[in-house]
């Protein structure tokens, strides 16, 4: 499942699926199925499926009729934006998208002969109502060290029952149930990762207090499933919680304006004055090239030597959670230094192998010498040069940090030809280089503007309103004020 309009559907690994046999598609408008906002405005969210069971599809194929803003659905209304708070609950399905997409399944097992009416899956309706009732019931007698529970139900079935942990992890990002033994293996990595980078030293918890007169800062979680439910890929990340406090000075870490990425891919198309010209030879091992590097948790190659003594609370995974605290050798995501401190460490390094840091903007480097320009946002690595000079200076890179290296633009043919860089798409044409905004940014403004499906092409340039249409004009009312808002903003975005 995806946004209808969604660019993963042209990903390659997606229309192969597709043209597999016996897989369809079925795209539907959500406001359908009972999505609303807070305020009880319909949503439209158009969505698209793909399954191998033509049955669940039919139940996903209900779309909004009315044109415009206009909701179909019984009750009417006017379809409300989906983004902030609005796009967040519209992430949870309602009921009734649930019960469409259950439906379905029962559908297609009936189809299948592999259901009838009477049976929930393999019992037989009235034995698994007796069975529930004694599931219902104190667990007692024998207890194994595994913590499996043999139970024996009214038939004199033999069930034996695994109870893993009390505790419902739940997805940060989307609210679904994780797999509880998923994520414990998950977070003891992590764990392993933050001993591994020394990231802090065990101390005794009342140190914290002594040293900087306050507790040790909270932790917290950051469970995610990078996969699917078919395959899942739980990733933790555990993240101090250090809000700045009133009267505390506010710790400023640059970030590069739009204009640093659109300086490099423009250095990486045009033969300056006084600078080698490009190589433009598909072969050859100085091809201009566009690279960007991903460094792996990067605030953990900062260290916290010079700065504010920082102490944390352990996880309560960690055994000595309860008597000691963690005082920080390394920035830790989630405290109010990470970001500088991280900055200061990158900085330093570039200018170690010969980088000259930008005045006007200190996240742009330059190196004469290798022909090589570097815009750094975060952790993220944009650079443009000779093929060969990238190579020297992503070693550098993997030599001093852990790092995911995500493609390099260029006319070779085994250069990537489209990278995503700061969620824009970036592409090597013989033409040159093109640059496209957000996606995704677009869908939403195509949608905040009733432009999508429901509206129709037109080549008629827009027209001048006339005095009357002006007069009859109505201001907006405070909610009208924030939506405009957004899509002046998301459209300026756009723009940039």
């Amino acid at each position: 499942e995806h946004p209808a309009y969604a660019t993963s559907w042209q990903e390659e690994v997606i229309k192969k699926t597709l043209s597999e046999a016996g897989v369809v598609t079925a795209t539907c408008d959500q406001c359908q199925y009972g999505c609303e906002d807070a305020r009880g405005q319909p949503v439209k969210k158009p969505t698209t499926f793909m399954t191998n069971a033509p049955e669940l599809a039919k139940r996903l194929r209900t779309r909004c009729t009315a044109k415009g803003k206009t909701c179909s659905r019984p009750q009417g209304g006017d379809h409300a934006q989906c983004r902030g708070k609005t796009a967040r609950m519209a992430a949870m399905y309602h009921f009734k998208l649930c019960k469409a997409i259950l439906t379905g399944f029962r559908d297609q097992l009936r189809a299948d002969g592999t259901y009838k009416d009477g049976f929930v899956g393999l019992m037989e309706t009235g034995q698994e109502r007796e069975a529930m009732a004694v599931m219902s019931v104190q667990i007692a007698h024998e207890e194994c060290t595994d913590k499996i529970y043999q139970l024996r139900d009214k038939c004199g079935a033999i069930m034996n029952v695994q109870i893993s942990s009390d505790t419902v992890y739940r997805d940060d990002l989307t609210g679904q149930v994780l797999d509880p033994e998923l994520v414990k293996i998950a977070r003891a990595k992590e764990l392993e990762y933050f001993e591994a980078k020394l990231v802090w030293e065990k101390r005794m918890m009342g140190e914290a207090r002594r040293v900087t007169g306050k507790p040790p800062i909270t932790v917290r979680w950051v469970d995610v499933n990078k996969g699917d439910n078919t395959n899942p890929n739980v990733r933790s990340r555990l993240v101090a919680r250090q809000i700045r406090q009133a009267g505390e000075d506010a710790i400023f870490a640059p970030t590069p304006p739009l204009e640093a990425l659109r300086s490099i891919l423009s250095l990486a198309m045009t033969d300056f004055p006084g600078r080698p010209q490009h190589v433009r030879d598909p072969t050859s091992e100085r091809r201009t090239q566009v690279s960007a590097v991903d460094i792996s948790r990067a605030y953990f190659n900062a260290s916290t030597e010079g700065a504010d003594p920082t102490y944390v609370m352990l996880p309560p995974e960690h055994p000595d959670h309860s008597t000691m605290c963690g005082f920080l050798k390394k920035h830790m995501y989630g405290t109010q230094a990470a970001a500088d401190g991280w900055q200061q460490e990158y900085a330093g390094f570039m200018r170690s192998i010969g980088f000259r840091q930008g005045e006007a903007c200190p996240c742009v480097f330059v190196n004469a010498e290798h022909s090589l320009a570097v815009s750094v946002h975060g952790d993220d690595f944009t650079t443009t040069g000779p093929k060969c000079e990238i190579d020297w200076f992503e070693n550098k890179l993997e030599a001093k940090y852990e790092l995911k290296r995500g493609g390099r633009l260029g006319p070779g043919p085994n250069d990537t030809k489209e990278l995503t860089v700061l969620n824009r798409v970036i592409r090597w044409t013989d033409d040159g280089i093109e640059y496209e905004a957000d996606p995704r940014q677009c869908e939403r403004l195509l949608e905040g503007l009733g432009l999508d499906d429901g509206c129709t092409a037109t080549a008629t340039p827009g027209l001048k309103p006339i005095v009357e249409q002006l007069k009859d004009d109505k201001p907006l009312d405070a909610a009208g004020h924030t939506e405009f808002r957004a899509l002046a903003a998301r459209a300026n975005y756009l723009a940039q």
